[in-house]
């Protein structure tokens, strides 16, 4: 296990991301910095310095491994903060810039490549898709109801959004993730959520969708797509769930084969679950504190962790 030491102490590291390549790791935090680690040598460099710290809940690599993507704010022609996501090239550290149309500080907000690059999409209370090869917005949706979470399968064909509603006639919220094409934006499934969804994440195969809805991990199945007919499968049935009290699940991910999920919970441990039979295998607390983010190699072999406490913490996986 190794300990990774660099941002600025009880600072939140919100996110952690391998390159695709596995050698270097990019995090982000609440100190204002996204960093670039070589993990082995537990040794980094500042890629870029936040205007605000808050905008530090994501960060990702291009799937070609080149590009990193962060978000930040930037001043308008009226005085207002707007967001925009930054896409910065490693080696020439030429930036190009996708603006966002919101002012406030989103509660949740996620962003992320389609598998094949072409393209980005952001959620924060709507959802953004660009055309990063041309840098052209492609559309904007979601009327002030997403909740900040989304992911695209892993075909690209399906990008899942969390989304709460309010009923008109009962004031009850309903929580939701929706699924549909990025292209056409014809509506496929949608699965009823417990509770407001904070994060999404699609299994290798892209047959599972785990959520984290605050205090309740909600797996489905996923439907398949209806063809552009328009008949939308609603599924609300999960296949698992594990509900835990008052303390709340946060980050997600599948090992690159599939067999596990793991999940990081604000009682400071990282839990994982075997995808097979859904017992759980193991449950880390790695005395970092309350962990945040969680992040698999692309071999699978390590993983790594962020939280409140500001460290990073990388370990062999052997499940």
């Amino acid at each position: 296990m190794l300990v990774l030491n660099g941002h600025t102490p009880r600072q939140t590291v919100h996110s952690v991301t391998f390159a695709p390549d596995g050698n270097s790791l990019a995090s982000s935090s609440l100190d204002g910095t996204v960093r670039l680690w070589d993990w082995r040598a537990g040794t980094n460099r500042i890629v870029a310095r936040l205007i605000s710290g808050y905008a530090s809940r994501c960060v990702a690599f291009a799937p070609e491994g080149r590009t990193l993507a962060w978000c930040d704010q930037a001043l308008s022609e009226r005085g207002y903060h707007r967001w925009q996501i930054i896409l910065n090239e490693l080696e020439s550290e030429a930036r190009a810039v996708l603006s966002m149309g919101g002012q406030e500080y989103p509660e949740d907000f996620h962003f992320c490549y389609s598998p094949d690059g072409r393209l980005l999409a952001a959620a924060e209370s709507n959802v953004y898709l660009w055309d990063v090869v041309n840098g052209v917005e492609l559309w904007s949706w979601g009327n002030y109801s997403v909740t900040g979470s989304l992911a695209f399968a892993p075909d690209g064909q399906t990008l899942a959004v969390g989304r709460s509603n309010r009923n008109d006639r009962t004031g009850r919220l309903r929580h939701e993730v929706v699924l549909f094409h990025p292209g056409t934006r014809i509506i496929h499934g949608v699965l009823a959520a417990p509770r407001r969804v904070r994060n999404l994440t699609f299994s290798p195969n892209g047959r599972l969708l785990a959520a984290a809805c605050e205090n309740t991990l909600t797996v489905w199945e996923t439907p398949l797509q209806e063809g552009d007919s328009g008949t939308i499968r609603v599924v609300p049935q999960a296949i698992f769930t594990c509900k835990s009290g008052r303390r709340h699940f946060q980050g997600l991910a599948f090992t690159p084969d599939g067999h596990h999920l793991a999940a990081t919970h604000n009682d400071k441990t990282v839990r994982i679950w075997d995808t097979r039979s859904w017992a759980e295998r193991v449950a880390f607390d790695w005395g970092i504190g309350e962990v945040v983010c969680i992040a698999f190699a692309p071999d699978g072999m390590v993983a790594a962790a962020g939280g409140r406490s500001g460290r990073i913490v990388v370990w062999d996986v052997d499940l």
